[in-house]
């Protein structure tokens, strides 16, 4: 398979990919490559560590436990303790879950609010349902636009 058609193919088959391409392409720009990328909800984690040596983090066993982020976004005072201890530059997650789930408009809601307020800024690179965060202080590749 050529590389260009292989490309096209991730683009329009994989959510995320796209995304997950400029979130490579911002942290190596950026010389961020020893922080961590939080990938929630987008199974793309393998992909920043083949092709940028980036370690994504998010699980339900280990230091990253998605619980621990659950009640800190749910019952806690933000999200602050968890995006420091784990050191997460960036957060990669679906806006709209697609099994339609009852839970998740209200925990994205409330994820999306607590980023904000730890100083995360939105930007999206035109996939529809899949958002991305940003540390404030990590300069976005030009292919991505803030969400207001």
């Amino acid at each position: 398979m050529h590389l260009g058609s292989r490309k096209r193919y991730l683009e329009k088959r994989v959510r995320g990919y796209r995304t997950v391409e400029c979130v490579i392409k911002t942290l190596k720009a950026e010389h961020k490559q020893q922080t961590h990328v939080l990938a929630l909800m987008i199974n793309l984690q393998f992909y920043f560590r083949k092709n940028a040596n980036i370690i994504s983090v998010g699980d339900y066993f280990v230091p990253a436990r998605y619980g621990d982020l659950y009640n800190e976004v749910m019952k806690g005072e933000g999200c602050p303790s968890y995006l420091t201890r784990l050191n997460i530059s960036a957060v990669i997650t679906q806006s709209l879950h697609r099994n339609r789930s009852l839970w998740w408009p209200r925990y994205y809601s409330k994820l999306r609010a607590r980023l904000r307020e730890c100083g995360y800024i939105e930007y999206s690179c035109g996939e529809k349902s899949v958002a991305l965060f940003l540390k404030s202080d990590i300069k976005p590749h030009v292919s991505l636009q803030p969400v207001l």
